[in-house]
């Protein structure tokens, strides 16, 4: 008979005391944008898939060329720049998101490196934005007196524009991105992967220059894509302090296969046992 041993019993019990402590203090969120790709497009307009959710009353979209097949959404801004997806952020009817605290995120895969996502000749052309939020808040890539390109997040409050630099997003494999805003102080956080890439603030909030939330691309011209692919997308607010190990409703890793699951419980089996 297999049972579990005190260790075992001690390790789950402090676990489960440790997650719980987690949830309490967690932020209270809610999902008002949450889509894996697992629905349909057609031309431009999106069908939701099961257990999605978009509290815009379906003005969730793509642009341009972008597409989708197999649960994964396409952005091609190598052969189209104007490619993406978005939303009408007014349309969640929660008010002005200046004053708001809410998280933006996306699963994303780069199909070339950084320094090969595509450009134009002029200065505007030379940017690729992977998170947007109307207009003026930004997760990218910039090449605009930057060779090669560099990642970097932040915004414009309408005079100044805190700007942080950060690593670059890997190609070839997906990797969870995200921006939070708290509007009590007025700053930005980055993350990739769940872990914090810094602030930016201003003191100030930022300017609301478009309607639009988008993803892979900048919303507010509709342009300036990357060439790349979206797994899942989220937007959320929240209340409360945000915590990123328990508030982000996108997973932050990559899951485990079957396999690897099945070979870590063969693995850890004989622990479970006691003779």
């Amino acid at each position: 008979m297999v049972r579990l041993t005190h260790v075992l019993v001690f390790s789950l019990t402090l676990a489960a005391a440790l997650m719980l402590a987690s949830f309490a203090d967690a932020a209270a969120v809610t999902q008002q944008v949450y889509v894996t790709f697992d629905g349909s497009l057609s031309g431009t307009t999106y069908t939701l898939g099961a257990g999605e959710i978009d509290n815009t009353a379906g003005t969730f979209g793509s642009n341009g060329s972008a597409t989708v097949s197999g649960g994964v959404g396409d952005v091609p801004g190598d052969t189209d720049k104007t490619s993406g997806f978005y939303f009408h952020g007014p349309s969640l009817g929660v008010g002005n998101l200046q004053t708001q605290n809410w998280v933006t995120e996306a699963i994303v895969s780069l199909d070339v490196p950084v320094a090969q996502q595509p450009s134009g000749d002029a200065s505007g052309d030379k940017y690729n934005h992977f998170l947007d939020l109307q207009g003026d808040t930004f997760f990218r890539f910039n090449g605009d007196g930057n060779n090669p390109k560099i990642t970097q997040f932040g915004y414009w409050d309408g005079g100044s524009e805190p700007i942080v630099n950060t690593p670059n997003l890997p190609s070839g494999q997906f990797v969870h991105t995200a921006l939070t805003w708290d509007a009590t102080t007025n700053t930005l956080e980055a993350f990739v992967g769940g872990v914090s890439q810094g602030t930016a603030s201003s003191g100030s909030p930022f300017e609301v220059s478009s309607a639009n939330i988008g993803y892979g691309f900048f919303s507010r011209f509709l342009n300036r894509a990357i060439d790349g692919k979206l797994d899942a997308v989220a937007f959320s607010t929240y209340t409360g302090t945000f915590d990123p190990s328990s508030d982000f409703q996108l997973p932050t890793v990559p899951e485990p296969s079957s396999l690897v699951l099945l070979v870590m419980a063969v693995a850890l089996l004989p622990r479970f046992a006691k003779k």
